[in-house]
């Protein structure tokens, strides 16, 4: 109604980037009489059309220096002025969430390469990773592989030197053994030895005075049957017949026979009987 008519000019929309504003303006003067931020977000809070009429609108006023705000009833007298005004309205905000969005794949696609390469950056990183410790394993196991060889080596060789050691101790028995066999052989040689000198020690301890009766018989029996070695090897070797008789004399030079004891050295030297 022409009653609640306040004010007739110009309205101007003016968008900045994402900042957009309906200026109301005097048509002749340009001066501002009232002005509306616009909200990207809920573009109703700002400008909302009526339900009866598409040339009536109502506009959110704010004053930018108090903030204090009203709500105001705008009408165009041509249809297709508050069709553009409402198209305008609606361009900005197409575009405004275009930029959004575009912003937000931005960030996205900036967000996904960034990923990329911190994955990618991971991967090398792991696959230097486990390229070291490959070579880590590979350096430990040629050390493992020296050491067994040189407990190898080290195991052979203590075998020599205890297979050598046991060689010696076998050689050293071995010796031992033949030695105390030796000695054992001798020891018995020695025992009969002193047995066989025993027995013609006490043979010749009964034989009769060398001045006695018979007593060359005595001797000459003790020579053949008993233990004269000597006299057995010179009555085969020798010359005389079965029953030749033997002569034995005694030397001016020798001591009486029944002054001592007597040994075989004693009792047969070379140079003591001749027979």
């Amino acid at each position: 109604p022409r009653s609640s008519h306040i004010f007739t000019g110009r309205v101007r929309v003016v968008a900045t980037g994402p900042k957009c504003t309906i200026r109301i303006e005097d048509k002749e003067k340009g001066t501002l009489f009232a002005m509306c931020p616009l909200s990207n977000d809920n573009l109703e809070t700002s400008v909302e059309p009526v339900s009866d009429s598409s040339r009536y609108f109502v506009l959110r006023v704010a004053d930018v220096t108090t903030g204090r705000h009203a709500f105001i009833g705008m009408g165009f007298v041509d249809r297709n002025e508050a069709f553009d005004f409402n198209v305008t309205l609606q361009d900005h905000i197409k575009h405004v969430r275009y930029e959004a969005e575009a912003a937000k794949r931005e960030a996205e696609e900036l967000r996904r390469r960034a990923l990329e390469e911190a994955r990618a950056a991971m991967e090398e990183e792991s696959r230097q990773h486990a390229a070291a410790m490959q070579q880590q394993q590979q350096q430990m196991q040629a050390q493992l592989a020296r050491q067994q060889a040189e407990a190898a080596e080290m195991a052979r060789r203590q075998a020599q030197e205890l297979e050598a050691r046991r060689q010696a101790l076998e050689d050293a028995q071995r010796r031992q053994q033949q030695a105390e066999e030796a000695a054992r052989q001798q020891a018995e040689a020695l025992a009969r030895q002193k047995a066989a000198l025993e027995e013609q020690t006490r043979a010749m301890a009964m034989l009769p005075p060398a001045n006695a009766p018979g007593a060359g018989s005595a001797l000459l029996s003790l020579l053949q049957g008993g233990g004269g070695g000597g006299a057995r090897k010179k009555a085969r070797g020798g010359s005389k017949g079965k029953g030749e008789i033997v002569t034995v004399t005694r030397r001016e030079d020798a001591e009486p026979l029944y002054n001592k004891a007597l040994t075989m050295k004693e009792l047969f030297p070379k140079e003591f009987w001749k027979i």
